[in-house]
């Protein structure tokens, strides 16, 4: 998106000094006008504007997968994993030991 507004921004400059220094209808003006970039025309601009939305979909999906695991994690008592790689059952009744009845 950089890149077209920098090529959409080069591309105005000779029509804005054209303007400033009064040659309003020049022929140098006429000829800077065909040579304009024009975004719509540029599937660059399209892919820019799905990459955006995209982007911002994925997100927002993000945070909520946090939110989600944040309020998960409240109702289960936390365990090391060092502590229960020695055997499943071990961590099974650990955790079940700090579990409330």
């Amino acid at each position: 998106m950089a890149v077209l507004t920098v090529l959409w921004g080069v591309t105005r400059w000779d029509n804005l000094s054209a303007w400033m220094s009064g040659e309003a209808r020049s022929a140098a003006l006429d000829a800077a006008r065909a040579n304009d970039l024009h975004l719509h025309s540029r599937a660059l601009f399209y892919y820019a504007i799905v990459a955006i939305l995209l982007g911002t979909q994925l997100t927002a999906l993000g945070f909520l997968a946090e939110l989600l695991t944040a309020q998960r994690a409240g109702e289960e008592p936390p365990y090391l994993v060092s502590e229960c790689i020695g055997s499943e059952s071990a961590c099974d009744e650990e955790r079940r030991d700090e579990e409330p009845s």
